[in-house]
């Protein structure tokens, strides 16, 4: 199966225990206009910005659980988009994701060079865990959900997503 098409794997439908009927939804994704994936998604992480110093970006990057994502993504799959160096964008598991917040004491901004989203579903945390980066989807959601101005990152995702829509 490509990222999303007309058919959804079985490990995924077991990873997630996707219903038939939720397995026909997904793959009517193909048919959605490509603003309506962010929509879609909404529920999928609580993400939350942060501005910290670009020394803790590293360690987080590395730390065990975290899978790459939007802007932290763009070289893996090829997307041509020139953001600034020292962001971070990265899926955790609810848990590390506050841990990470209490320890290092960041708080949250509208915008800022570390974005954190945090998945609270267990079955979902261990599907993303199994991961180092995102699939191209999950990809191209985040990057329709950037909130910096200064990035093309809203029309990249939205590039994104048409590729995939078209089986690029």
């Amino acid at each position: 199966m490509s990222d999303f098409g007309t058919s959804i794997s079985d490990d995924i439908a077991q990873a997630f225990a996707l219903h038939p009927t939720e397995q026909t939804r997904i793959a009517k994704l193909g048919l959605r206009d490509a603003g309506d994936w962010r929509w879609l998604a909404q529920r999928r992480a609580t993400t939350e910005r942060f501005q910290t110093f670009d020394a803790y970006l590293e360690p987080i990057a590395r730390h065990d659980g975290a899978v790459r994502t939007g802007t932290s993504a763009l070289a893996d799959y090829d997307i041509d988009l020139l953001v600034l160096d020292g962001h971070l964008d990265v899926y955790l598991p609810e848990a590390v994701a506050a841990d990470i917040k209490k320890s290092m004491r960041l708080q949250s901004t509208s915008t800022g060079n570390l974005t954190l989203r945090s998945v609270a579903d267990q079955q979902a945390t261990t599907y993303i865990m199994q991961r180092t980066l995102m699939p191209r989807s999950v990809v191209a959601i985040d990057l329709l959900d950037d909130s910096d101005t200064r990035t093309a990152c809203a029309g990249a995702g939205a590039d994104l997503i048409e590729a995939i829509l078209d089986g690029r």
